[in-house]
């Protein structure tokens, strides 16, 4: 009996590492396949000027959402009031 509550646990021990597994990458396609693409722009893109491409290397750890908090924060600045337009910083997945 003792030897059968040992094999149970060990069996409910590999089922439960399979399921975080599968829940882990789970996670984390549905996390890249939320937002592709982050156009930065500040205060503001200036109309007639094409953004400068930035690749990012989702598999290193880079994540848009880091990029797009980032640029909010400026947006948001009382700096700009009296900033110009810029060209923009368009963020994509490239792997």
């Amino acid at each position: 009996m003792a030897e059968f509550k040992w094999m149970l646990i060990i069996a409910l021990g590999i089922l439960l590492s399979a399921m975080m597994l599968f829940l882990y990458y789970t996670i984390e396609k549905t996390q890249k396949q939320g937002q592709q693409e982050y156009l930065a722009c500040g205060c503001g893109c200036c109309e007639n000027s094409a953004p400068e491409i930035k690749c990012l290397n989702y598999s290193k750890g880079e994540r848009i959402i880091e990029f797009s908090s980032e640029d909010n924060i400026i947006a948001q600045g009382s700096n700009c009031e009296t900033a110009n337009c810029v060209q923009g910083i368009k963020y994509v997945y490239c792997d």
